[in-house]
This record gives C-alpha cells, structure tokens and sequence, in this order.
C-alpha cells in the first residue's frame, strides 16, 4: 500500500486500532486490513496490495466474527470477509457492503521464494477454413508466427 486509512480504534484496556491499506492504483485491491495497538499507522511494507488480475470478488458473503455491543464506546464490528478469513472492519453492526477480493487460486500460484507464477486456462479457438486446425486469431504476435510457420504458410 501506499499508506494506511484509520478505520476505527478503541481504548480503554489494550488499545486497538484498526487500518485500511490504500492500494498504489485501482489495479490493485487489499485482501483485508491490520489491526495494530498504537495509535501511528504501521509501516507500510506490513502487509501488501494484490494486484486485481490475480483475484476474484469474493464468493461467500462476510461473516461477522465480533461487535461492541455492550462494550460500550465507538460502535463497531469486525467481520472476515473472503476466503483467506481477511479482517475488515466496519463502523456500526451492519455488513459491509462493497466487494471483497480473494485470490484467484485457479490462476495464481506461489513458489518458494513467495513470488507469483500465473497461469490462464482458456478455451482453444480454431479459425474457420483452417487446414491445421490451429488457432490463428486472438494470439499474439511471436505465436501466430509460430503457427503459420508450422503450417508451411509461414
């Protein structure tokens, strides 16, 4: 993220407060928000912003996990809102309603060192009058090179 939004904070006994991350551009989306017990927002290599080509909006509908009813204070309530079990936050006791993000996991995977590999599965597409067979439109460049070399049109 590039920097931290203050969403809700309580402190009486051990203060919380609770931060939205602010993605670098509409390309990316945060999966969840930190909670910390200071009052400064963390540093903003705590967590990371994902980038919105390996995610999906969010298959299940937010689940609460916690509100402040009887507890006195701001009103609140903290909800896990994708699959991964992200925290999100919200002002009052209702759900929050905008999409939530959860990784692709048909599309996206990690290797050991934590970097993204991914991978689409799509249809295959044969040109009409094709002698081949072979898909020629839709794929770039170095591809349909490839494709009418083997196909002696080349």
């Amino acid at each position: 993220p590039v920097k931290f939004r203050h969403v809700w904070s309580q402190r009486r006994g051990t203060a919380l407060f609770v931060w939205r991350p602010v993605p670098p551009s509409d390309a990316f989306v945060a999966l969840g928000m930190i909670a910390t017990t200071a009052p400064e927002p963390p540093p903003v290599d705590r967590v990371r912003c994902i980038a919105k080509s390996f995610c999906r909006p969010a298959s299940e509908a937010p689940v609460m996990l916690w509100d402040d009813t009887g507890c006195g204070g701001k009103p609140a309530s903290m909800w896990l809102v994708n699959s991964p079990q992200a925290l999100w936050v919200t002002a009052g006791r209702t759900a929050p309603q905008e999409t939530f993000w959860e990784l692709a996991a048909d599309t996206i995977t990690f290797d050991y060192m934590g970097k993204p590999s991914v991978f689409m599965v799509h249809e295959k597409q044969v040109a009409s009058g094709s002698p081949t067979g072979a898909p020629q439109t839709n794929l770039p460049f170095f591809q349909r090179s490839i494709v009418r070399g083997l196909s002696g049109r080349g």
